[in-house]
């Protein structure tokens, strides 16, 4: 395992095949994959050697799976905003019949 720092540790698989097609990596083909993409910032990641080609389609389901994501979180923040309008909504109409009995028992009161 490589500490990379105190928080994060990656381990680097050392292989001379593709883990994906099984190719014997021949002239620099080798490249490195990390499990968990790290722009997730992952605490804990594993690196495995592909092969260039399975390396950049690997890379493009990547994205594709990391911008679906980034698709919900943008539609979950969204409901969300949409509900905590609604509860301010609701909370100023609480506050309007509260202020409205108040007076009302005010005006009791005086007479």
């Amino acid at each position: 395992m490589k500490k990379i720092n105190d928080e994060t540790t990656t381990i680097n698989i050392q292989d001379n095949i593709c883990w994906r097609c099984g190719k014997t990596f021949k002239n620099g083909d080798r490249t490195a994959h990390h499990g968990i993409p790290q722009a997730l910032k992952p605490l804990r990641n594993v690196v495995i050697p592909l092969c260039s080609d399975c390396h950049e389609e690997l890379n493009t389901i990547d994205f594709s799976v990391l911008l679906s994501y980034l698709c919900k979180v943008k539609y979950q923040t969204a409901d969300l905003n949409n509900n905590l309008s609604n509860i301010s909504k609701m909370l100023e109409s609480i506050v309007d019949m509260q202020n409205k009995i108040d007076d009302a028992l005010n005006i009791k009161k005086e007479k």
